[in-house]
């Protein structure tokens, strides 16, 4: 399959399906979350200093309990690139704002995923998702929670 090949319906649905793991992150909609990978899926968050996974139910309940002490977060997801060749592939950059439970001090994150991306009967879904860490840096006084 070349990257002709796939439509632009296909194209859109790929993207809206990366795009919503910030969505289900920042409104910890769980069930969101674990609909976007397959049952099977290999997640390897080793970069992220959160290691590997070969499900889906263990990926989204580790970002569960992960998430459960964090005030708010932002996750932005951009740069989506996605390759139709012998399988389809994408990488979409990513940049978080995780802020502590108080919400006046917390980290940045700046990253790249790249997904392999299968068609089930329930649409797209990510079979395969490895993270590359750009940048991880505290962020010290948040002025808008002070105001």
């Amino acid at each position: 399959m070349s990257t002709s090949t796939l439509d632009p319906e296909a194209r859109f649905a790929i993207s809206d399906l990366i795009l919503r793991y910030g969505t289900a992150i920042d409104t910890r909609d769980w069930g969101l979350f674990r609909g976007i990978f397959t049952d099977d899926a290999y997640i390897d968050y080793t970069a992220a200093g959160i290691g590997t996974f070969t499900s889906a139910d263990d990926f989204a309940q580790a970002m569960r309990k992960g998430h459960a002490p964090f005030g708010k977060t932002m996750h932005r997801l951009t740069n989506i690139v996605i390759n139709a060749g012998d399988a389809i592939t994408a990488r979409t950059y990513g940049d978080a704002i995780v802020m502590a439970a108080d919400n006046t001090t917390g980290h940045h994150a700046a990253a790249w995923y790249d997904d392999e991306i299968v068609h089930t009967t329930n649409g797209f879904k990510i079979a395969r998702r490895t993270i590359t860490m750009v940048l991880f840096e505290a962020i010290r006084t948040n002025l808008a929670a002070t105001s």
